[in-house]
């Protein structure tokens, strides 16, 4: 075994062992904010512009439904039916679909008539949210 007497390997290596713990607890932080990160991403993110966008499908609907249905003289023409079937459908509301489903799939006047209210009110919280 040969043996140094300048003493410069023992101070290399007293270097290099500080630096190994040193990395070695920099990547066990970095790990755990890693992880810490990747458990906050996982949370539903609310993006106020896709928000706004969907309030103001529902402000629309609700305007254009009161127009084309509420002011009406009791017939709907057939292209209002599907201008108002297809915006329904782009606000992507299930909620609101089966309301419209079940305003459009009613007879009874009454009932209609209660549907339509029940519908407003869906898309005016929707317009207000």
């Amino acid at each position: 075994m040969v043996q140094f007497q300048s003493g410069v390997m023992e101070k290399t290596r007293f270097v290099s062992n500080v630096l190994l713990v040193v990395l070695l607890a920099g990547n066990l932080y970095f790990s755990v904010q890693y992880i810490h990160n990747l458990k906050d991403s996982q949370a539903p993110v609310v993006d106020k512009g896709a928000q706004e966008v969907l309030q103001i499908k529902n402000a629309n609907f609700l305007k254009l439904f009161i127009n084309k249905v509420v002011k009406s003289s009791g017939t709907v023409t057939y292209e209002d039916r599907v201008q108002l079937e297809n915006d329904v459908r782009q606000i992507h509301n299930p909620e609101l679909t089966a309301q419209w489903e079940l305003f459009v799939d009613n007879k009874d006047p009454k009932k209609a008539e209660q549907a339509a209210t029940d519908l407003m009110l869906i898309l005016a919280e929707g317009a207000v949210k």
